[in-house]
């Protein structure tokens, strides 16, 4: 017979740690943006159409990185969630 061994306590880990990793990821994709927006609105370090330009595609790309983040975010959630389905099941269920 077939055995499947499942460590609920690492999946767990696991799925905490990548969504500590994704606060943290999007605290810093946040202040990038945050940064790169003044350059052409505050501090004035960069001026112009290409700047202008620069600005709308990075701004752009941040949204995407966005998207990547809540998905990563979403594994994490899911490791956990599959965890506890996990050892619920080894809870209610007795092979024999």
């Amino acid at each position: 017979m077939e055995k499947i061994n499942v460590d609920t306590t690492k999946m767990k880990e696991a799925g905490n740690n990548i969504i500590v990793a994704t606060r943290y990821f999007s605290k810093d994709i946040a202040n990038l943006k945050k940064r790169i927006e003044k350059m052409t609105t505050e501090t004035y370090e960069w001026e112009g159409n290409s700047a202008d330009k620069f600005v709308t595609i990075v701004s752009s790309q941040l949204l995407e990185l966005d998207s990547f983040i809540a998905t990563l975010n979403a594994y994490g959630e899911e490791l956990i969630t599959n965890a506890q389905n996990y050892e619920n099941t080894a809870n209610y269920t007795t092979i024999k």
